[in-house]
Parts: C-alpha cells; structure tokens; sequence
C-alpha cells in the first residue's frame, strides 16, 4: 500500500458520503469520525433506504457534547463552541449558526433515537474546527505554517473548463484565490503568494517551482471541474500519486495535465507514472492528505453539493512540491445550477472562508503536534 493510500486509510476510514449501499439488508461497515487534535471516534451504522445514519445518541455521547432531544417534536439541538446546530426528524434543512445547510438524506427517528445521516458529520467537523483555541499568529519561530502558495489552476490562453453564459474556470479560480489570499493573510496572518496574479500563462511545473523558491509550508492548487454528463455534480480534493483513486480520478488529472505542455507530453511519452514517482516527496504524503480531509469536511459547510471525497491522482501541477499540497475541485461548470453557484461572489466568498478555516484548522493542529503554543490575543476564526 503506498504511503498515500495508507494516509487516506487511516484519516478516512468510512466511505466516501454520497457512496452508499442501496438495500438496507447489506451490512454495513461503522462509521469513523475524525476531529483533529482529538482520537478518531468508531460508530456503528445502519443502512435505511440505501443511505448510511447514525445513532444521534451514540454520536455526541462518543464526542462528549451535550444535546437536547425532544421526541414529542422531532427536535434535537447541540453547540459545539459558539456553533448552535438545530436539525429535525424528516427535515434535511439543518440550521447551522445563522446558516441554513441541506443534507442529502433527512434525519430520521429510530424508537426513543434520532438518526443522523453520515454527512451530518462534515458540518460538525467544520463546527469543531471553529471552536479550536486562537489561532497563531506568523511570528518568528511562532508557528510551523508561515508561507502559503495558492494557485488558481489555468490562465492565459488556457481557459479552463468552461459553463454557461462563457463562465470560465480560469476566471472563477483567479476570484476565489484572491478571496482566500485575503482571508489567510487577515484572519492568521500568514504569507501568501499567488502563483499567478492575472490572466497569465503560467507552465504546471513553474507553479510548484514558485512553491519551492518561497520555501511554502502549503500548497492549494484550485480548480473547476468538467464532465460530459451535465448533471455531475460535486466538490473533492486531490493529493498526488502516481496513480489513481479510480477511473474518473483519473480521467480529471489526464484533463488537467494535457492543459501544460510538459504535463501532456508525459501522457503522450506514456512515462507519466514513472516521473511522478520519482518526483512524489513521501515525508510529505501523509500531511497531504491530512489537510485535504480537512478542506473537504469544511467545504460541506459552504456547498450544498456531494461531498466526492478525497481522493489521489497523477497531477502533474502538484509533481515536485516539497511540502504538503492538494488539488480542490470546487464544483462542475458543465452543472448548469453549479455554475451559477461558483460565479456568485457571495458563494465563491463562503468557499474562501471555507479553505481558510481548514488551513486554520491544520495549522493549529500541525502546531500542536510540533509543541508550539498559540500566542495570546489571537482572533479566532469563528469571529470572521
């Protein structure tokens, strides 16, 4: 098993949410949840009209947050942190904070028990990522995550994937980076640099190589997604590897990398997956992977889309990076209702705050990990 495979196994242990069986007699496997800084929770789980739930019970008694059940209404309520959560048996509108979220599947009512459908479990993430201590700030010797290096995918002549009305994935991506440039360098005080900062070409290669120079701590590549099928829909982040989760992963990295010309000369040479192997730095595989499981469970805050999980790929645009990178793939621009959503600049600002708290959620943690405290005075992200 490659070190990738063995840090997605580890971090991501239940299936993706939106892969589920589809007759309740097939068994099937618990559900594992995984906070940062805190030891992964096991539940059992249950398969009712082909979605996967969970006990509400067994859920927060598990985290040890408090909740109120009331059977007579159908209402449970909880707060993690300054996040109060409302949902209600046979309402899939949850309200989250001052937000209202739409799940796949509708909580459901089981005896004196509320069931929670698995992707409940992305917005209590998010919530806890939130309630984390302030924050460091980037001071001298301060904190393990100083320098980061987004790159918003395409640009140039290279437009992208393309959606309706001549919506362009170099543009949306172009947008958001600046968006989430912001955020980091406002809310945690970090370092950015944009690998580019206008419609210019940049080579797949350089993009990492800027990364490199800059000496990042991470790297967010951003992207869109395309598909023939128009109604493909969803969000999901990528880490490298030399070769694919599946079939789809697959064909989204040979998209991507036939966009530069080093990359499409690789998969015309057929020396792709050599290269890459040569070029994937190990030490950094797993904290990879890490982050993106973070990226994905806030992003179920900000998009009311199918979460398609994390997953690994031969992207030539994350070849080389010496420090942990990811590819998000924030929605479909052929998905006509995802593409008026992903030219918004409310949501393309939800999704920015969304990144960010998940970099703020792996900076505390990576800090943590390495012994270094958070400096007083700190805002916390759940003030933004």
């Amino acid at each position: 098993m490659s070190v990738v495979a063995l840090a997605l196994a580890l971090l991501l242990g239940s299936p993706r949410w939106g892969v589920v069986p589809t007759r309740a007699d097939v068994p099937t496997a618990p559900v594992r949840v995984a906070i940062p800084d805190r030891a992964p929770v096991t539940l059992a789980a249950r398969v009712v009209d082909g979605a996967r739930y969970v006990s509400s019970t067994d859920l927060f008694g598990a985290l040890g947050v408090e909740m109120q059940w009331r059977p007579s209404t159908g209402e449970l309520r909880t707060r993690v942190g300054n996040t109060p959560i409302r949902v209600r048996a046979g309402d899939r509108a949850i309200t989250y904070g001052a937000r209202t979220l739409r799940l796949a599947h509708s909580p459901r009512r089981a005896g004196g028990d509320l069931l929670l459908p698995e992707e409940f479990i992305g917005p209590l993430t998010a919530a806890f990522l939130e309630a984390e201590p302030p924050v460091p700030r980037a001071l001298p010797g301060g904190t393990a995550l100083r320098t980061v290096i987004i790159d918003p995918g395409h640009g140039g002549e290279d437009h992208g994937a393309e959606g309706p009305g001549g919506l362009r994935e170099k543009n949306v991506t172009l947008a958001l980076a600046r968006r989430l440039a912001a955020r980091l360098r406002g809310d945690l005080g970090c370092r950015v640099v944009l690998t580019r900062d206008g419609d210019i070409a940049v080579s797949l290669p350089e993009r990492t190589a800027i990364a490199n120079r800059e000496e990042a701590d991470l790297f967010i590549s951003l992207h869109a997604n395309a598909a023939p099928a128009r109604l493909a829909a969803g969000y999901e982040t990528f880490v490298l590897s030399a070769t694919a989760s599946d079939a789809e992963s697959r064909r989204i990295a040979d998209a991507e990398n036939a966009a530069g010309r080093e990359g499409s000369a690789a998969l015309a040479s057929g020396f792709l997956e050599q290269t890459l192997q040569d070029l994937i730095h190990a030490e950094s595989m797993e904290e990879s992977a890490r982050f993106a499981s973070l990226v994905q469970q806030s992003l179920g805050v900000a998009l009311p889309s199918e979460n398609r999980g994390v997953k690994q790929a031969p992207f030539w645009v994350l070849a080389g990076a010496r420090m942990p990178a990811v590819l998000v793939e924030i929605g479909f621009l052929t998905n006509p209702a995802e593409a008026k959503r992903l030219g918004n600049t409310n949501v393309q600002e939800e999704v920015a705050r969304a990144i960010s708290r998940a970099v703020r959620g792996y900076r505390v943690e990576l800090d943590r990990r390495r012994g270094i405290a958070a400096v007083p005075g700190s805002r916390p992200l759940s003030e933004n």
